[in-house]
């Protein structure tokens, strides 16, 4: 939806801090308020740091044997160590 096609009139104003606008000072307090006691965990503690660290890791393994597979270098690593992983093991 365009504003415009409506009639409608929209009017930005820019107020410094908040200052002098009961409303908005209100509201700065209960935000100020609910950060000191509201105890929320934060949507990224739904799941281990481990689990992101494994989804990580996972993902630039992958990438490494791509780039592995693809080029010419590490020829003789690869003798040794057909996979990434399997480097990635060992060291």
């Amino acid at each position: 939806m365009k504003l415009g096609t409506e009639s409608r009139v929209v009017r930005l104003f820019w107020v410094r801090v908040h200052t002098g606008i009961a409303e908005n000072e209100r509201a700065d307090d209960l935000a100020r308020r609910a950060t000191h006691t509201k105890k929320t965990t934060a949507d990224y503690d739904k799941f281990p740091l481990s689990y992101t660290k494994k989804v990580f890791k996972v993902g630039s393994l992958e990438k490494r044997q791509e780039r592995c597979s693809e080029g010419s270098t590490d020829e003789i690593t690869k003798c040794f160590f057909p996979r990434v992983e399997q480097a990635y093991r060992v060291l």
